[in-house]
């Protein structure tokens, strides 16, 4: 997989070397079903996905007063 992931990233055409061989074909993928117990109701999944903007909002405007802070700083000659 880190193979693949390498060539996409550079846009290098080719294969990528097979020392994962057939562990790529390993796992299938699907959707999770409402039914599935792994996956929380999605009120939890939406009320997460907002406290976690809030708290990257808080982060900013945090750094935004910091750096208000040092560029309101009158420069001083010494």
């Amino acid at each position: 997989m880190k193979a693949l992931l390498a060539l996409s990233a550079t846009d290098e055409q080719g294969q990528a070397d097979d020392t994962d061989g057939p562990a790529l074909d390993r796992y299938e993928y699907a959707l999770a079903s409402r039914d599935d117990p792994d996956v929380p109701p999605a009120h939890v999944h939406f009320l997460r996905k907002i406290a976690e903007r809030q708290q990257w909002k808080a982060q900013r405007d945090a750094a935004m007063e910091r750096l208000r802070l040092l560029s309101a700083t009158p420069n001083q000659a010494a």
